[in-house]
């Protein structure tokens, strides 16, 4: 299993810009639906900031590498971050999931 984050801020003019790039990312990801793959992106309800977590099973390249809306959105974040925000390796410590 690979986890990787993304934490980032932005101006809150160009929240709106990100939100929508994500929105073509996860149209994507659903065009391709790729298998072993979970992402998911937070927004905070008060600060422009994002959080975006993806999960790869073992052996699942990461499918984000190859599609132009990903590409573009690395390419915005860069922007509207003030530079590359490289994405950052966890582990997960422990996880509680009363839904299931």
């Amino acid at each position: 299993m690979s986890l990787q984050t993304v934490q980032f801020r932005t101006a809150a003019a160009d929240a709106a810009q990100v939100r929508s790039q994500l929105e073509k990312v996860f149209d994507a990801l659903n065009a391709a639906t790729p298998r072993g793959v979970t992402y998911t992106a937070y927004a905070s309800t008060s600060e422009p900031e994002f959080l975006l977590i993806l999960d790869l099973a073992d052996g699942i390249e990461n499918p984000l590498l190859t599609l132009p809306d990903a590409t573009r959105l690395r390419e915005l974040i860069s922007e509207v971050a003030g530079g590359p925000v490289p994405p950052r390796l966890c582990t997960v410590v422990g996880r509680y999931d009363a839904r299931r």
